[in-house]
């Protein structure tokens, strides 16, 4: 394991590089690699800049980060988080309708069946339906029983009641932003 060199410790907590270093001080990078080996000094007007902004980064990482862009920074999350609002609330509606649509077709499909068991069960009737369209009605009744039944009506229920709880999660990230 290799060991961390406290004169390259300055140099990294700054985040710069030995380039980056060199480039900013005006020294070459060689005398940098020398510094960190403990070979060479750094001339003295390069030492006292370096420990100064060292001592202003530490005492910046004590402080919680504020860009300086932050109003910009806000304004793209509140851009976005009221974006995925509105998709959220027409996807509400999407599965409101879809689930009253269902229920609608649930109570055709039940006058289906009654119908049917009605032919049925009338062996007199006046122009009675054929067997064949009873059993079309019966055939009918649970394709729609299937398709839009209770469980059916389940998925879609549970799909609007996630929808609802996000929709919550975001207003309150919302608030917070704005707050």
């Amino acid at each position: 394991m290799m060991k961390v060199n406290n004169r390259s410790l300055l140099r990294t907590t700054l985040g710069l590089t030995q380039e980056e270093f060199s480039m900013l001080f005006k020294i070459p990078i060689s005398l940098i690699a020398m510094y960190e080996t403990n070979k060479r000094d750094l001339p003295s007007k390069v030492s006292v800049q370096m420990m100064q902004l060292y001592a202003h980064v530490l005492e910046k990482q004590k402080q919680e980060f504020v860009p300086s862009n932050l109003k910009t920074e806000n304004a793209k999350v509140v851009s976005f988080l009221e974006d995925e609002i509105q998709t959220n609330e027409a996807l509400q509606w999407k599965y409101a309708k879809k689930i009253e649509n269902m229920k609608v077709k649930y109570e055709k499909a039940k006058a289906n069946l009654y119908l049917a068991e009605y032919f049925e069960s009338k062996e007199t009737i006046n122009n009675k339906p054929s067997s064949n369209h009873v059993t079309f009605l019966h055939t009918l009744a649970k394709e729609k029983f299937e398709k839009n039944g209770p469980p059916a009506q389940m998925k879609y229920k549970v799909q609007l009641e996630t929808l609802k709880w996000q929709h919550n999660h975001l207003q309150e990230e919302l608030k917070k932003i704005r707050e």
